[in-house]
């Protein structure tokens, strides 16, 4: 399950990344002709990314509120706030 995760932190960080880099790649290809061939290549992170992302999302939020289930004793005890943070 911790690889599932780190795969989902993956995408979710390097999607939007490519996307910045796919989408000014396809404006250059449009204003020259001559690399027409370039074009297509500059939609697949639209095409197989996206659903991705979709996916790795919706995979790592239900992954936090499932983790809410088994929290430690820890989790409830009180914080004795005024020893933490001091005041004057």
């Amino acid at each position: 399950m911790l690889s599932l995760w780190r795969i989902s932190a993956l995408v979710i960080t390097a999607e939007p990344a490519w996307l910045a880099l796919a989408f000014p790649l396809e404006r250059f290809v449009e204003s020259d002709h001559r690399f027409m061939w370039v074009r297509w290549p500059a939609y697949i992170p639209l095409l197989l990314g996206l659903p991705l992302y979709v996916i790795a999302r919706i995979f790592l939020l239900t992954e936090a509120f499932l983790s809410l289930r088994a929290q430690p004793p820890a989790a409830y005890q009180s914080i004795e706030w005024t020893s933490v943070i001091p005041h004057l």
